[in-house]
């Protein structure tokens, strides 16, 4: 849900049809996934990728909580979207935080794992998982 359109219609309905703040939750994840890229892709090679993709797997299950509570607390108070969408930032960035690991040291530790020769198929299936 986090990804998809889902959550840019939630955002835009609980903030009163005011695609701005969609666009800062969004930016909010974006730019913590990038700003995490560099610093995760360190650790892994300092202390190795399992202790990063650990962290990373740390971060979604903090991320997962913090949506649902920001989308809980919503519910319970419809006229005060403003907390809701500041716990949506923040859960947002951590989703991003999480990202940073999935996009480095996750792949590099999935691509040393295929036996060589294997990449291309390997990277198909995890494609079509992915999709789906």
């Amino acid at each position: 849900i986090w990804s998809s359109t889902a959550l840019a219609a939630y955002l835009y309905i609980i903030n009163d049809e005011n695609n701005s703040k969609v666009g800062y939750v969004e930016a909010a994840q974006g730019l913590a996934t990038l700003l995490t890229a560099l610093p995760v892709g360190y650790v892994a090679d300092k202390y190795g990728r399992g202790l990063a993709a650990a962290l990373g797997g740390v971060a979604f299950l903090i991320a997962d909580a913090a949506t649902t509570y920001a989308v809980w607390s919503e519910q319970q108070d419809p006229d005060n979207t403003d907390r809701a969408y500041i716990l949506m930032i923040v859960a947002m960035v951590l989703w991003g935080l999480g990202g940073g690991v999935v996009s480095g040291p996750i792949q590099a530790l999935y691509a040393d794992s295929i036996p060589t020769g294997d990449r291309s198929k390997y990277y198909l299936y995890l494609t079509v998982a992915w999709l789906l």
